[in-house]
């Protein structure tokens, strides 16, 4: 009995601190998206989400922490859809346009706000950024170029090159793209170049 209202405790306890942490990460997500991470203090997250600075720092260390998790929160959704956009596609080439097209789609689908990327590796640093994105993004890149390697199609079987090539072909278009006013030019422009920069990687 005593063991049975032990565990329900515990688990009442673990219920509320994914409560609090997911209320604290909802409001920081939208302030750092509304003023920035360097206008953006710990006492006005605090404030926004109804908590106490000490309940902030029972989940994260510090802002930069706070950052992390929204930005690595934001990878995971942004790689699902581009995982599902593709899901049902079984010609290899078509799977690879459907998830370049899905990856500059996502600030139109999502109704969640974003973090700017250019701010990102500023705040975390290329290390950490790019630790995130393996895990995320860049994984569903290099699988996607893996398999265009396995069906005989490129030219090259250096999956990590070309991988990181087009990543960062399309982090630096989805870049410009929130900082430019014709977010759908530079869609269509980075799209194109994509699909030429592998194109000509293909097999005839």
């Amino acid at each position: 009995m005593l063991y049975s209202i032990s565990m329900s405790n515990t688990s009442r306890r673990q219920e509320y601190a994914a409560q609090t942490r997911a209320a604290l990460m909802k409001e920081a997500r939208r302030l750092f998206t509304l003023h920035g991470f360097q206008a953006t203090s710990l006492d006005q997250i605090a404030g926004e989400a109804r908590l106490t600075k000490g309940a902030i720092y029972h989940h994260f260390s510090n802002k930069t922490e706070i950052y992390a998790a929204i930005f690595e929160q934001q990878c995971v959704e942004l790689t699902r859809l581009v995982s599902n956009a593709s899901a049902e596609e079984s010609d290899v080439w078509k799977r690879v346009l459907a998830q370049c097209e899905a990856f500059f789609d996502f600030s139109r689908l999502t109704a969640l706000p974003l973090v700017p990327l250019h701010e990102v590796i500023g705040v975390l640093g290329w290390t950490r950024w790019r630790e995130i994105e393996e895990k995320n993004t860049l994984a569903i890149v290099r699988d996607s170029v893996e398999a265009l390697i396995a069906a005989d199609m490129l030219k090259t079987n250096n999956a990590g090159l070309v991988s990181s090539v087009i990543h960062a072909t399309l982090t630096d278009a989805a870049i410009t793209a929130g900082r430019s006013g014709n977010s759908d030019k530079v869609r269509a422009e980075a799209i194109e170049v994509v699909t030429q920069m592998i194109g000509g990687l293909l097999v005839k």
